[in-house]
């Protein structure tokens, strides 16, 4: 019964595309003043028809397509050539919007029915593979890891840490599995070393023994001092080019603008300092911030790479997918969201279609995705 019900719905579908189709030929047609001679539902042979005006409704016997005739799609006519309402006497621009009425009469659809989708509530569209981990990423879609019955399985990399040294600061152990940096999910060995190596992160996210925990930048991450302005509060309270600052009121810092977010906050109030000299040596501080939240100091990120001190590992694990949220908007949200995915299909088509064709006229095979 349901594979009955499919196929109905499948003739009902494509019915209904070929009739928009063709009903995009026939409306540039009609704008244009070409005469249409038939507008037909389906492929000959004929089942019946009905005129009406100037134009023959039929109804075909293979269901498969539609079409539109034209008068003057037949020039060995010769009314053909001198007729005012012959395709073949429009203007050039006339006759490109009919070819592509059908086209153009698709996007529209489309365009409608992402509206319709998105206000009433439907699955995000998946493209790419790329979409599917954004998704994932977003919380649109739920996964945990293995494979459980009925549910769909994919396979995303996990980044497992390996010879962890004895001095790694991180906290990070054999066998955690690296899922998120500050955030964000990592989906490649590129955002991974990123991430790791040119953001010096604040937050690393493994999962362990099926938990997730979080785990917080290294202490050794510090705030050093570049520059002391000449004449400010911090060249007559003494701080030194070469110092680093690496706690504020018993709180570690790690980032310049946490420090400098953290001065503004407490203007005109007591604070507390733990300064790391040139020799490593420490040594607490405290003093009132002015009241512009300003120290009068050029600071700079001093990193220490040798703090992760693990390799790591990639291999392909299996996720299942617990469910997919629907996308659900306001329609002048819609309306926006309908345009930007009518764009990005349009382009997936192209690039899809254009590589076919390179592949089998460059290589002379069809491209494994088809």
């Amino acid at each position: 019964m349901s594979i009955f019900l499919s196929i109905i719905a499948f003739f009902l579908i494509f019915s209904l595309l070929v009739l928009i189709h063709e009903g995009g030929h026939f409306w540039m047609a009609k704008r244009a003043g070409v005469k249409v001679e038939e507008f037909g539902f389906g492929l000959p042979p004929k089942i019946f028809g009905k005129k009406y005006g100037e134009t023959t409704y039929s109804l075909n016997w293979i269901p498969f397509g539609g079409f539109v005739r034209l008068f003057g799609e037949d020039i060995t006519n010769k009314k053909v050539l001198v007729s005012q309402r012959s395709f073949v006497n429009k203007s050039i621009r006339d006759r490109i919007l009919i070819v592509c009425g059908g086209v153009i009469m698709n996007f529209i659809l489309a365009f409608i029915l992402l509206i319709l989708g998105f206000v009433i509530g439907m699955q995000p569209l998946f493209v790419s593979d790329e979409d599917i981990l954004t998704a994932i990423s977003n919380g649109d879609i739920e996964i945990q890891e293995g494979v459980l019955e009925d549910k769909p399985v994919i396979y995303l990399s996990n980044f497992v840490v390996e010879s962890v040294a004895e001095n790694n600061v991180f906290g990070i152990q054999n066998n955690d599995v690296i899922w998120k940096i500050d955030g964000e999910n990592i989906w490649s060995v590129s955002d991974l070393y990123t991430k790791l190596i040119d953001g010096m992160p604040r937050n690393i996210l493994v999962k362990r023994e099926q938990q997730e925990l979080s785990l917080n930048a290294p202490f050794g991450i510090k705030v050093g001092i570049q520059e002391v302005v000449a004449d400010s509060f911090a060249e007559s309270f003494g701080f030194l080019v070469g110092e680093k600052i690496i706690q504020m009121n018993n709180e570690n810092i790690y980032h310049v603008e946490d420090l400098i977010q953290f001065n503004i906050d407490n203007a005109g109030k007591e604070v507390s300092y733990m300064i790391e000299d040139a020799d490593g040596t420490l040594k607490a501080t405290s003093f009132s911030v002015p009241d512009n939240g300003k120290l009068g100091l050029l600071l700079e990120p001093v990193y220490n790479f040798s703090l992760y001190n693990f390799n790591i590992k990639q291999e392909m694990a299996e996720y299942s997918i617990l469910n997919i949220h629907d996308v659900k908007l306001p329609f002048h949200l819609a309306f926006m969201e309908s345009f930007k995915e009518v764009k990005r299909l349009s382009k997936a088509t192209f690039k899809g279609v254009s590589s076919f064709f390179i592949s089998v006229i460059s290589k002379g095979d069809v491209p494994d995705s088809v």
